[in-house]
């Protein structure tokens, strides 16, 4: 459901933003103010302040590649909150091992984002 919402208001704001670049195109009729879409998108993410909530999804889905499938097999529950990131785990013994391997997996973590998003992880 919250992907779709965010999602829904992406392809929203990517409608508006491509409005105003047809009609500046419009305008001048010029290549030189083309604008790509990937720049359209990213400049719709900014504006709306859409980056963090996209990252938390993101996480979500690259936690399968970031701590490997046994871990990410044990893990019942994610959660982000203010750079924190929670994980829940079914298995004492995965846990006790994801917490000597969490610094590891947060530098993975950003890594992949391409910016700081997670300073920590806290293991339930």
């Amino acid at each position: 459901m919250y992907k779709d919402i965010i999602f829904i208001n992406a392809i929203q704001n990517l409608r508006f933003f491509s409005h105003i670049c047809i009609e500046k195109c419009n305008r001048n009729m010029r290549r030189s103010e083309t604008v790509k879409l990937s720049e359209l998108i990213k400049k719709s993410i900014q504006v709306n302040k859409l980056e963090d909530g996209i990252d938390r999804v993101r996480i979500k889905s690259l936690w399968l590649e970031v701590a490997g499938y046994h871990i990410n097999k044990a893990t019942t529950e994610l959660k982000v909150s203010k750079s924190v990131l929670y994980v829940s785990m079914n298995s004492s013994i995965l846990r006790s091992e994801l917490l000597l391997i969490r610094s590891e997996l947060v530098k993975r973590i950003n890594k992949e984002l391409g910016r700081t998003f997670i300073s920590e992880i806290v293991v339930r």
